[in-house]
């Protein structure tokens, strides 16, 4: 992807921002929807797949069939391939708006909260529509971040939550999901809503200090001054509105995530 600033780009942001939740997803999890369309033997191609933790999961289920983590990222990359010891499994580097992959190559292919990401999602879904075999499966998880609920605010935590929507390039790609596979060639889509909810002092303090953590990493910093959305003294009280609201008796957080499933 193209650099967004001058100290930082959007790779090592999203490294920095991200990072910590992207290790802590599963197949289990973050892929519940696909599982049951997972059989042994099949070739399945994982896009954006970070470090790799969704990955294995899905190669366990379609083994002995092989598995291809790509990221655009070379660090979580090579931090996938270090801790995989699967034998049907690799990682490499790769664009998913490029793939480096013969038309016809996969019988599934799975992208988790990449498409907020990318610089065209369109293009993205074409390309997956290429490389997927005829009746193949399409299975795709983003974020709508205009759904969520939020409990108790304050000015500087709704201004964190803008700013946490203003850095992607696409916040409400889940409710676009559904017509952006169908005008990339994928039938019979489905769409499923799953909320994400934070409730409880100790789900609450774990993503407060997540949250405030990710605002304090010099790689999201330096892109948010430098892109004029946030001075350092915003930034700084941000992170304490997180903080803050962690330590809230009654603190509840509700995100949208939308997933679609289809056949090429």
């Amino acid at each position: 992807m193209e650099a967004v600033a001058a100290t930082t780009d959007y790779e090592t942001w999203a490294r920095a921002f991200h990072g910590h939740a992207f290790r802590r997803r599963s197949a289990e999890r973050d892929a519940a929807f696909l599982l049951p369309h997972l059989t042994a033997g099949q070739r399945l191609l994982d896009l954006g797949c970070g470090p790799g933790t969704i990955t294995e999961g899905l190669a366990a289920r379609t083994e002995p069939g092989q598995a291809v983590g790509l990221d655009q990222d070379r660090e979580f990359v090579e931090a996938a391939s270090e801790k995989s010891s699967r034998s049907n499994l690799r990682f490499q580097v790769g664009d998913a708006a490029a793939l480096p992959f013969e038309d016809d190559s996969f019988d599934v292919v799975f992208a988790h909260a990449l498409l907020q990401h990318v610089a065209s999602p369109g293009a993205v879904l074409s390309e997956v529509r290429r490389v997927l075999r005829p009746g193949g499966v399409a299975a795709v998880a983003d974020a709508d971040l205009d759904g969520f609920l939020l409990h108790p605010q304050t000015e500087s935590l709704r201004a964190a939550v803008a700013l946490d929507r203003r850095t992607r390039r696409n916040p409400d790609v889940g409710r676009r999901l559904v017509a952006l596979l169908v005008d990339a060639g994928i039938s019979d889509v489905e769409l499923t809503i799953v909320p994400s909810v934070v409730v409880g002092p100790d789900q609450a303090m774990r993503m407060a200090e997540a949250s405030a953590t990710r605002f304090e990493a010099p790689p999201f910093a330096a892109r948010a001054v430098d892109e004029g959305w946030a001075t350092s003294e915003q930034l700084t009280d941000m992170a304490a509105a997180w903080r803050s609201w962690g330590q809230e008796p009654g603190a509840v957080f509700v995100t949208q995530w939308c997933q679609a499933l289809g056949r090429g």
